[in-house]
């Protein structure tokens, strides 16, 4: 019994290890369904499904083979949304190690598809790939845009879409240093018991030099 404090301690030491990602592994599948209203990340999740729905059964084969459901799922379903195609085939393609905007370009969606235009640029540094967007179009080089760029517009255009929130907005709040999640979160609350149904608010398709495949 002499080693049960030490056996403690490795336990808890051994817990706390365990990455993010990891622990994804546990999320449930149904949160993309039934997301607990009070949890910012399952209502995103909830959303992401709602603006880009796919099959369920689709859904459910690769959903517990992403580590990190949370950052990965909304641009993962956001591709197979606007490329046509299903969520298991960007998937096979996505965990062979290729950047989100190599997978974008690969299922033919087009910049014109990701960006769209807001009255004020958003700040450092998501603003740089919004302004080689603006100077360039569909002829975005790769390494003018990166994972994070790409997440950031996806779960803007996310937010907008489900929760009635103009673009414009969801970027000064996104500026102030809180997250998509908890704006996504809080209108939730505020008309949960009229169901989350999609809503246009001042949001539209960019402007980008020419159109993608599956472009609103």
């Amino acid at each position: 019994m002499k080693n049960g404090p030490r056996l403690s301690a490795w336990l808890l030491s051994a817990a706390l290890a365990i990455s993010p990602a990891a622990a994804g592994i546990g999320v449930n599948v149904d949160v993309l369904w039934h997301p607990n209203p009070k949890d910012d990340s399952q209502v995103f999740l909830h959303l992401s499904n709602m603006a880009y729905p796919a099959p369920r059964v689709e859904v459910v084969e690769v959903f517990h083979q992403i580590s990190n459901p949370y950052e990965t799922y909304p641009t993962l379903a956001f591709i197979a949304h606007y490329g046509h195609v299903s969520i298991g085939t960007v998937w096979e393609y996505k965990k062979k190690g290729h950047d989100w905007y190599n997978v974008m370009m690969h299922f033919g969606v087009q910049p014109s598809v990701l960006f769209f235009e807001v009255p004020q640029q958003p700040g450092p540094p998501y603003g740089k790939a919004y302004g080689h967007w603006r100077k360039h179009g569909n002829r975005l080089k790769p390494d003018m845009i990166n994972n994070d760029d790409v997440r950031y517009w996806v779960n803007l255009r996310t937010v907008s879409m489900s929760s009635g929130v103009p673009p414009a907005e969801a970027v000064k709040w996104q500026q102030s240093g809180k997250k998509f999640e908890q704006l996504a979160g809080t209108k939730y609350r505020e008309k949960h018991g009229r169901g989350p149904e999609l809503q246009e608010a001042g949001f539209g398709p960019g402007k980008g030099k020419g159109k993608g495949k599956g472009g609103n």
